[in-house]
This record gives structure tokens, sequence and C-alpha cells, in this order.
């Protein structure tokens, strides 16, 4: 935001730039948290493909597990493009 919206602001209200850099500090902080906590969502839906591909191939689904993998791994070149 450039700084003559913000005294625009601060003449129509007092107090009111002050109160949206703090709504934006919140947002930011609030947005790095969500981040963290889908990174770690994702690495345990990472993880649990790897342990039911492993378990399929135990029980001789090879081909399963080879879809699983490639599911997996196209939902998460998925996020990364569209994000």
């Amino acid at each position: 935001m450039r700084p003559e919206t913000l005294r625009e602001y601060e003449a129509i209200l007092a107090g009111s730039a002050g109160r949206l850099l703090a709504l934006a500090e919140r947002e930011q902080t609030h947005r790095a948290r969500l981040t963290r906590w889908m990174q770690i969502f994702g690495l345990i839906v990472a993880l649990a493909l790897i342990a039911l591909s492993a378990y399929s191939v135990s029980l001789g689904f090879e081909w399963e597990a080879v879809v699983i993998i490639c599911s997996g791994m196209a939902g998460a070149a998925f996020m990364f493009i569209y994000k």
C-alpha cells in the first residue's frame, strides 16, 4: 500500500493506518502457521502413501503399488504447479 493511501485513511479515521498494518502483520503470521501445518500434513500423507505402497508390494500387488506412488506424485506436482 502506498504511503499516500495510508495518509488518506489516517485523515479520514485516526488510527486506521496502524490498524491496517497490524491486520497485515496478523495475516502474515497466520499464513506462515497455515503453511507450516500444510507441510506437516503433506509429509504425513506422503509417508502414508509410501507405507501403503510397500504393504501392497509385500502382498504381491506390484502394479497397484506403482499406481499409488504415481498418484501421490501427481497430486504433489499438481499442488506445486497450481498453488
